[in-house]
């Protein structure tokens, strides 16, 4: 599960740094676009340049939610196992241990789509940054 969380996490941070780096660009070639002593290559030419970079800049967004939501889909996958697992070895409160935390023993959770997930969050946030 962990190993899963971190890639979750990896995926998150990289794709937030390339869309801030994306966006960070495209401003800066505008704003010297506009300047009156640029070449007129950059003037004619800087919204090509800054559709292009957005454009493969989106479609990285894209690649990542999809990445983030097959990453949810094991990680689910393997909560349930575990949580299968200990329900089995927890039902027969093996020398005399109970379930007094509250331990998850569900295999029916967590749920795949949980909107207030971290996983759920860090998604749509790269998908409103995508968006834009």
């Amino acid at each position: 599960m962990r190993h899963y969380d971190l890639l979750m996490w990896d995926v998150t941070k990289f794709s937030l740094f390339q869309m801030l780096v994306a966006i960070g660009a495209a401003w800066a070639i505008y704003t010297f676009a506009i300047d009156k002593e640029s070449p007129i290559v950059v003037k004619n030419n800087w919204q090509l340049a800054v559709g292009g970079m957005l454009s493969v800049s989106y479609l990285f967004g894209i690649l990542a939610i999809l990445i983030l939501a097959r990453l949810r889909t094991y990680f689910v996958i393997v909560t349930r196992y575990i949580n299968e697992q200990r329900g089995f070895f927890l039902n027969s409160k093996p020398l005399g241990f109970a379930n007094a935390s509250g331990f998850y023993t569900d295999p029916n959770l967590p749920k795949a789509f949980n909107p207030l997930s971290t996983h759920m969050l860090t998604t749509a946030v790269i998908a409103l940054i995508c968006s834009f």
